[in-house]
């Protein structure tokens, strides 16, 4: 789902870039607003800087679809909405989505705001709509909440490949049948909706029965039983590359030198190390962006007078 450069056209992009921003800006007002309401927001902004660092790692692990020949990953809108709230997991998808494309070439830099809208505005507003018209969310039974969860974390999948195929129908840069490939786009990625829909379930019915600073903890467990598997992860071309070179909008895409492409250390001859230490940079970047934009954004403010520490 990381659009590259090339394969939308630039007015396409140039004018989803500030729908993208107004919405992460948005997003960042009021996630600011809640952390003002908060005795300290020590507990909740490093639990966001948790579940971006999560979702980051498991993002890293492409998984195969059995006997389709494509693989996909955990997009983790959904996920974000459910343990942070819609304002924070904007605001920390975006983050992700960001470091992504400029320090490891994954989705392109003039897409930002395709990705930023299709990964993280959309998933993130349709999880929390549907949360709020699904009672059963947050008083159920567990089973209820579970099955609440793996609905809308899968729909949330779809709803962003429908708008990526309502952008492809639009602006893609090659000649393609704009039906076909969304026709296309939906085939590939409804398993993969349902893997998202597992994997956020579980993660959720995990994480979610403990309060902020518990949940920190297990967060970073979570990240650091991940990164290890990284290097293993599906070399298969995931959902959007495989409906690409079937329809053919891939053919304009754009690549770009970065410092770190496709998760790996320039120089460094060990593929498994290339990976991991590329990963922690990732991290590193991830925690030290969330952290930071969380402070400034309240900084003064009574409720962070407390220093951040785990």
């Amino acid at each position: 789902m990381h659009v590259p450069d090339g394969v939308l056209s630039p007015v396409l992009c140039l004018s989803t870039a500030p729908l993208a921003s107004a919405a992460v800006a948005f997003s960042l007002w009021n996630w600011r607003k809640e952390l003002l309401r908060q005795p300290t927001a020590t507990p909740s902004i490093l639990q966001a800087a948790g579940v971006g660092c999560a979702i980051f790692t498991m993002q890293m692990c492409n998984f195969a679809i059995p006997g389709q020949g494509f693989s996909g990953h955990l997009m983790g809108g959904a996920l974000a909405t459910i343990l942070l709230g819609p304002w924070a997991a904007c605001v920390t998808m975006a983050v992700i989505l960001t470091i992504q494309a400029s320090l490891f070439g994954d989705g392109g830099l003039s897409a930002l705001g395709i990705n930023i809208f299709n990964m993280g505005v959309i998933p993130s507003a349709i999880t929390a709509f549907l949360l709020q018209k699904l009672p059963a969310s947050a008083t159920g039974s567990l089973v209820l909440r579970a099955l609440t969860w793996f609905s809308v974390s899968a729909l949330s999948v779809i709803a962003a490949v429908l708008a990526l195929g309502v952008q492809l129908a639009l602006g893609a840069t090659a000649t393609i049948n704009g039906t076909q490939t969304a026709l296309l786009l939906l085939q590939t990625h409804v398993p993969i909706a349902f893997v998202e829909g597992f994997i956020t379930t579980l993660l959720a019915a995990i994480v979610l029965p403990y309060e902020a600073t518990v949940r920190v903890r297990i967060l970073f467990v979570l990240t650091m039983c991940i990164l290890p598997m990284t290097p293993a992860a599906s070399i298969l071309p995931d959902g959007l590359e495989a409906t690409g070179e079937i329809a053919g909008f891939l053919a304009s895409a754009q690549t770009w030198e970065t410092w770190l492409p496709d998760y790996t250390i320039p120089g460094l001859v060990t593929p498994y190390w290339s990976t991991i230490l590329a990963g922690l940079v990732g991290l590193a970047a991830t925690a030290s962006a969330l952290l930071l934009l969380a402070e400034m954004i309240v900084i003064g403010q009574k409720s962070t007078r407390q220093p951040l520490e785990s």
